[in-house]
């Protein structure tokens, strides 16, 4: 360029991608944002730079150590996240297991695993599912059987379980946690709102 001209520069960032900034030789230079304004004064090197555009991935769990931790994160645009969380945490007689998560701004929508992998491109917010389970311990002596295990069972579910006697004895009762639930003869109906201990008894 001769000498004594100014010469405008404007920098263009590519898609998703944002102008950050002129370095080089740019004293005496009138800089506006993406736009410099060179006065030929002789040589000079200048460089226009550029950064990838920030998203922002806010992660809500209930339960368990999620990683991502549950909190906002800020990424680059396009970046790869790996998203896990623990299947399940014990806490005496109750227990949570993930079911899965859901994700509005950002694909992949929804699934029922406890990881998953995304390019993370828009503004976005992963929520993990979880249910509660109870335990039900549920037993019958020497004299009879129930065909009906001990186990985890989600709340608000009904489990029913019957009682079947030996040869020679008969059923006599259902002792334990039964506040709430359903007797008839030897078949129990048991709401899973919490933890229980239920035997059968026999004579």
């Amino acid at each position: 360029w001769p000498i004594g001209t100014n010469v405008l520069i404007t920098a263009t960032p590519s898609n998703n991608w944002r102008f950050t900034q002129w370095t080089g030789d740019t004293n005496g230079c009138a800089i506006s944002t993406n736009r410099i304004t060179v006065p030929v004064t002789g040589p000079r090197t200048i460089t226009a730079n550029f950064a990838s555009n920030q998203v922002t991935l806010r992660v809500v769990s209930s339960w368990g150590a999620p990683s991502p931790a549950a909190r906002t994160h800020t990424n680059s645009y396009g970046v790869v996240v790996t998203n896990l969380v623990l299947v399940g945490q014990t806490l005496g007689g109750t227990q949570v297991a993930c079911r899965g998560w859901a994700m509005t701004g950002n694909a992949p929508a929804s699934g029922m695993t406890n990881s998953f992998v995304m390019t993370h491109t828009n503004n976005a917010v992963l929520t993990w599912l979880w249910n509660t389970n109870f335990w039900l311990g549920i037993s019958s002596g020497v004299n009879g059987g129930i065909d009906r295990q001990s186990g985890w069972f989600q709340a608000g579910t009904n489990i029913t379980a019957i009682a079947t006697p030996s040869n020679y004895y008969a059923f006599a009762a259902w002792q334990g946690d039964t506040g709430g639930c359903t007797l008839n003869g030897n078949q129990i109906t048991i709401p899973m709102s919490r933890t229980r201990q239920i035997a059968a008894t026999f004579v």
